[in-house]
């Protein structure tokens, strides 16, 4: 039954595509297969049924509900793709089942569900306080990890940076209340794109570090990922970078096995260390200098940048 009723939807979407009309012998035999008993075959409608809902909305958001009648949970999360394509512009259609999937799927599909809330937030259908007052109902770490994806993939959007960095800067606060665990480890993503260093703000990669000091909020956490930032920033702004520096240190005095993660990335650490202290060097300023020599000290206590943070000094002599 799942071979044919999948070709059934492939052959819908071809006569879609070339623009003809679904014959009532194939509409008919879509909408008896989303009916049926077994799940499986309803999951092979979903995986075709995007295209369908964009062309031929009224058959494709009929055969989406008939679908979810027998309320599985383990179709919800083949019903994101679904709905991911409507949000923009038909918002109110896909709200519906949005309110319907937060009732019966987090469970299975917690995770994708907060994506499409958030991509609904971006958009501009929900304001981040009407955001967060929905997710905080669902009590659900699945739901924020869909979340923090999807602010992190969007924060180098011009347009929507502003949004972004509030609502990451909302949930690492979250965070630190020690309302849920098992968030932090999706910020990673922000550091996936070499693109997007420019658009992450300081006071994020602050936050995440001092939820990691925190041995309550303590969880695992590639930190190799920021020291890539980190030299970045030194370059571009070093002294907003002394500060995130102190924020490393004083994680690292606080969680020796952080020491190892940044010590793996030396080459990126050094390069931000020696930026900050020719910044100090060529400033004048004695409080300046008094706070690079510390940072560059306390680093240097784990022997990181030893012989380039030297090589500068006896140039700099």
């Amino acid at each position: 039954r799942g071979i044919v009723a999948d070709s059934a939807m492939v052959l819908a979407n071809r006569l879609l595509e070339m623009q003809q009309g679904i014959p009532d012998i194939l509409r008919e035999l879509i909408l008896f297969f989303s009916s049926d008993s077994h799940s499986a075959v309803r999951v092979m409608l979903l995986r075709r049924l995007p295209y369908c809902i964009s062309k031929a909305p009224v058959l494709g958001w009929d055969v989406l509900d008939r679908c979810l009648e027998r309320n599985d949970p383990r179709l919800w999360p083949h019903v994101e793709r679904c709905l991911y394509y409507q949000l923009r512009d038909h918002f109110e259609e896909a709200k519906l089942r949005l309110s319907r999937w937060k009732d019966e799927g987090l469970e299975t599909g917690g995770e994708g569900w907060g994506r499409l809330m958030a991509l609904c937030c971006l958009y501009g259908h929900v304001t981040l306080k009407e955001l967060f007052e929905t997710i905080a109902d669902t009590r659900c770490v699945d739901v924020w990890k869909g979340v923090v994806h999807v602010l992190c993939a969007n924060i180098s959007g011009k347009s929507l940076r502003e949004k972004c960095e509030a609502g990451l800067l909302e949930v690492l606060e979250i965070i630190r209340s020690g309302r849920y665990t098992g968030i932090l480890e999706t910020f990673v993503e922000l550091f996936r794109d070499e693109k997007a260093l420019p658009s992450i703000a300081p006071e994020i990669v602050i936050g995440i570090l001092e939820c990691l000091k925190n041995p309550d909020t303590r969880e695992p956490f590639h930190l190799f990922a920021i020291t890539e930032w980190f030299a970045f920033l030194a370059r571009e702004n070093p002294r907003k970078a002394l500060q995130v520096g102190e924020t490393m240190l004083s994680l690292i005095e606080a969680d020796r096995d952080a020491a190892g993660a940044f010590l793996g990335s030396g080459k990126d650490l050094c390069s931000a260390l020696v930026e900050i202290l020719r910044e100090a060097d060529q400033s004048d300023d004695p409080v300046l200098i008094r706070s690079a020599v510390e940072l560059q000290d306390g680093f240097l206590k784990y022997n990181v940048g030893v012989e380039k943070v030297l090589e500068y000094c006896s140039k700099a002599d």
